[in-house]
């Protein structure tokens, strides 16, 4: 450190000066000490580096963009002399969003146990996130001398999009029940056809779906509960246009998702800008599918629109956007059941498309909107 190297160039200038003034044994033997003591560091510093080891962990690879990353840094030296203070400088990098941040900590390399050094780190957007450390740093015992490591290894961090809890309830009753149609097996809903089960009645039930026989029998009324039909054929399809909407469009998505697959409803998303496509059946997909987004990264050409070419035969489709024109517009006006989730800045009203502005602020409130009030679904 330039701190600690001024002031033994300082100590040293004395000394000289001492033993030029005042030739003697001991201000020779002052003047040596001075002069090898940090030599002597050195060449026990060079040493312990050879046995220096360092590892890096990670107590979840997966959070949330609101969440924060715990890392545990491993040191240790097999010399038999410790290393007193060491930095590392760690790198997280965003492939994502192409964006670097550094974080300096210090540290010791104590023989035989080892140190371990844990710290936080708060992502600023969703993405992938490489962690690296660029260097180590091992000072002597004078903090004069310094030896520099590089070592090769790093993990990778999965911060997911912020899952917007949605609240509402799915209102499938004008949709035509067949012989093919599957309901969920864990969520009531409002299609007569079949019967999801019995449960006792709450003030508020219907009186049309009270079980008459199956309440005489016991001194309890019990209300039919309707089954909740589920597509396979839904599509969540997204188009980044605009870099700085890159999470709350994967927000949005990650939340409709996350409650489609609450109400047992299988669905595909398909990310226009690199052409995935993933399939959800379960809880464990999100994660799985959302992990594989992030790391395409995408094309923000500013002429990139919706294809249509993963529409097929899917009975519902909700495309978010932040990048709207008439090519897409015209895809989108021949299909059937479009819900559009538009991002970009501006809304200019189009006679082809049933837009739901959306911001960051009115997210939640946005995407309810477009789920319980009709625009999906209905």
């Amino acid at each position: 450190m330039l701190a600690n190297k001024i002031i033994y160039l300082i100590i040293l200038i004395i000394c000289v000066v001492f033993y030029v003034m005042y030739i003697d044994t001991l201000s020779l033997l002052l003047l040596i000490t001075v002069l090898i003591l940090p030599l002597m560091s050195l060449v026990l510093l060079i040493l312990s580096a050879f046995g220096a080891k360092s590892s890096m962990s990670l107590e979840n690879r997966h959070i949330t963009k609101s969440g924060k990353a715990k890392i545990k840094f491993h040191a240790k030296n097999s010399f038999f002399l410790p290393i007193s203070y060491a930095t590392a400088q760690f790198e997280f990098e965003n492939q994502l969003h192409k964006e670097r941040d550094k974080i300096d900590i210090e540290t010791a390399f104590f023989s035989e146990t080892g140190h371990d050094i844990g710290f936080e780190f708060a992502p600023r957007n969703c993405g992938i996130i490489n962690i690296s450390v660029k260097k180590i740093l091992l000072y002597d015992f004078f903090k004069i001398f310094k030896v520099r490591l590089k070592p090769k290894f790093s993990e990778k961090l999965v911060v997911l999009p912020n899952i917007i809890d949605l609240n509402g309830k799915l209102d499938l009753s004008s949709s035509s029940s067949s012989d093919n149609t599957r309901f969920s097996e864990v969520k009531s809903g409002d299609d007569p056809s079949q019967i999801f089960g019995f449960k006792e009645y709450e003030h508020g039930d219907k009186i049309n779906r009270i079980h008459w026989k199956l309440s005489s029998k016991s001194d309890t009324l019990w209300v039919k509960e309707y089954s909740l039909p589920i597509d396979s054929k839904t599509l969540l399809a997204f188009n980044i246009g605009d870099k700085s909407s890159i999470d709350t469009i994967y927000s949005a998505v990650i939340s409709v998702s996350d409650f489609l697959t609450k109400c047992d409803i299988p669905h595909n998303i398909h990310c226009q800008n690199n052409d995935v496509l993933c399939t959800i059946n379960n809880q464990s997909d999100i994660s799985e599918s959302m992990e594989t987004l992030l790391s395409q990264g995408f094309d923000d050409a500013e002429n990139a629109y919706f294809s249509g070419d993963n529409i097929g035969d899917c009975s519902q489709v909700i495309y978010f956007t932040s990048s709207k024109n008439l090519a897409t517009a015209e895809i989108l006006s021949k299909a059937c059941n479009i819900s559009i989730l538009d991002f970009s800045d501006t809304s200019a009203s189009n006679q082809y498309m049933n837009i739901v502005n959306a911001t960051d602020n009115s997210l939640k409130e946005d995407i309810e909107k477009m789920l319980f009030g009709g625009a999906f679904y209905s």
